[in-house]
């Protein structure tokens, strides 16, 4: 009988140990999934809008087949547009929270806080590069604004 109870108290680290496991396991399917499910929704809610305004959605391959969205790591796509007049290409980039990430959700980010983030890179082209604008366009929040200001002077 006293077999039994050791035997017992012996696998009490294992199944904490087997039920963190599959806690994380949990976590790192539901953050792919979640990360996945709000690259398709910006996906789905804009691709109307790049269809009308170029002529050729995707990135493309070696052998020619283009995908629409390509998905880089578990929280970054990519998505590439190109055939308008005075614009080389138009490169978005979709950063999400690394949601599947425990460490990064919890103790990463009360130090950095993470946010979902999409950049476009839009390089334009003109004949004549004198009469090329200066063209700087940027989206922040009122908090943000002095801070930008003060990064960037030569953009006053």
């Amino acid at each position: 009988m006293e077999n039994v109870s050791i035997l017992q108290k012996n696998y009490m680290y294992e199944l904490l140990g087997c039920c963190a496991l599959s806690f994380c396991v949990m976590i790192y399917f539901w953050g792919i999934k979640k990360n996945h499910g709000i690259a398709w929704l910006w996906y789905e809610n804009n691709i109307k809008l790049f269809e009308n305004q170029f002529l050729v959605i995707g990135v493309p391959e070696t052998s020619d087949i283009i995908h629409k969205m390509e998905q880089e790591t578990n929280n970054e796509w990519k998505f590439f547009a190109t055939g308008r007049k005075n614009c080389n290409y138009c490169y978005v980039h979709l950063e999400t929270k690394k949601r599947h990430d425990l460490f990064a959700m919890t103790l990463l980010h009360l130090y950095w806080p993470q946010q979902d983030r999409v950049t476009y890179t839009i390089p334009l082209i003109f004949d004549d590069m004198s009469q090329m604008p200066k063209i700087c366009f940027s989206v922040l929040r009122k908090r943000l604004l002095s801070t930008f200001k003060t990064e960037n002077k030569e953009l006053d």
